[in-house]
């Protein structure tokens, strides 16, 4: 009994663990609705490509909230007063995030950069 026990509670140990830190979504399920088809709009409204985009007056990295992304994808883990009270160089913080990246928060280039530069400016 005890041989058997054991595996099965490593790995429930291990899913929950998964599941906690972020692990793969579920996938859809047979009763999910599908998504509504795209409409075409009527001749008469204007569309996207009438409206002239405007510029971005930020780098990706100011456009971004730093703040938001701490929140969003440290707070999963790691409480906020954990992270405030860090006091670490640029440097230090790109290091963290790295080691964070390489453990499972998602975060793209930008996002990442953002993230690093709030982090330096507000907790250093």
């Amino acid at each position: 009994m005890r041989k058997i026990l054991l595996p099965v509670l490593f790995i429930l140990i291990v899913t929950v663990i998964g599941v906690a830190c972020g692990g793969p979504a579920a996938a859809p399920t047979a009763t999910s609705v599908p998504p509504a088809k795209p409409t075409t709009p009527p001749a008469s409204a204007p569309t996207a490509t009438s409206v002239p985009a405007a510029k971005p007056t930020n780098t990706p990295a100011q456009a971004l909230d730093g703040k938001a992304l701490m929140n969003e994808r440290c707070g999963g883990c790691h409480s906020t007063e954990r992270v405030q009270t860090a006091k670490k160089s640029k440097a230090e913080w790109e290091t963290t995030v790295a080691r964070m990246k390489a453990k499972g928060t998602k975060l793209n280039d930008a996002e990442t950069a953002a993230l690093i530069d709030f982090l330096a400016a507000t907790y250093k």
